[in-house]
């Protein structure tokens, strides 16, 4: 992805299914380490904690399957993941947020979350149903929109981290 020139590569999966270097390495294992960190992520509930651990697989699956072994496979494994995330963003990020005492931070992070589940949900499907327009697979679109479908995955987490510093009572710059 850091390499290899942007003309040749129409998303971020051509970049390491191509380049055999270093960035095809950095990316499994990115990729790897997400998964592995979402099953150790231990969620509240049953149902959290077992979306969270297919959507690991999911992400580990991308990473194991380039689009040269199953293009098909490969994405709809990626869709996979980001649906499963975008629900427990949704759904299950919620429930904590009760427990936060101001209203306003309260509504702030019931609709971030929402925002952020919504986008990792709706994105992956807008590059799904882009495939069946004239461009296809081959326009650059697609590129950004997995940008903006990871930025929304970040956004998630940071929003998490912030949630759990309020409810815990851990300042930010000690």
């Amino acid at each position: 992805m850091w390499r290899g020139g942007y003309r040749i590569h129409n998303s971020i999966s051509s970049y390491y299914t191509i380049d055999v270097g270093s960035s095809r390495d950095i990316m499994v294992g990115l990729l790897c380490a997400v998964g592995v960190f979402l099953f150790l992520f231990h969620g509240l509930s049953k149902w959290e904690n077992w979306l969270l651990n297919f959507a690991g697989g999911a992400v580990i699956a991308v990473a194991f399957i380039p689009m040269t072994v199953s293009e098909l496979l490969h994405r709809g494994v990626a869709i996979l993941f980001f649906f499963l995330i975008g629900i427990v963003a949704i759904r299950f990020s919620k429930d904590r947020v009760e427990h936060i005492p101001h209203k306003r931070s309260k509504l702030f992070f019931k609709t971030a979350y929402t925002a952020a589940g919504a986008a990792m949900i709706v994105l992956p499907l807008s590059i799904a149903a882009l495939q069946f327009t004239p461009y296809g697979r081959f326009a650059h679109y697609m590129f950004w929109i997995e940008c903006a479908a990871i930025w929304s995955f970040s956004a998630y987490w940071f929003l998490k981290t912030a949630e759990y510093r309020l409810l815990l009572r851990i300042q930010w710059f000690a």
